[in-house]
């Protein structure tokens, strides 16, 4: 079953000095590895999509264990 992601629950933290790569998370959880410049303006919900699509796709390669935990972490 895939997961399905909301784009409107990525968020972006833990940003550099100059605000170019930060890391995701999605409902408050870091999707490991996965490091972006936010977008602003009209860039910002194709981008949202875009990091919805990538996250299903990790989520879909990940072990069962860590399938479960990372969905047991976004409930």
């Amino acid at each position: 079953m895939k997961l399905e992601i909301d784009p409107e629950q990525i968020e972006f933290i833990d940003c550099n000095r100059l605000g170019e790569l930060c890391r995701v998370t999605y409902r408050g959880v870091v999707v490991h590895g996965l490091y972006r410049t936010p977008e602003t303006g009209a860039g910002r919900l194709t981008q949202l999509d875009y990091l919805a699509r990538v996250i299903a796709e990790r989520v879909e390669q990940m072990s069962n264990h860590e399938r479960l935990e990372f969905e047991r972490q976004v409930q």
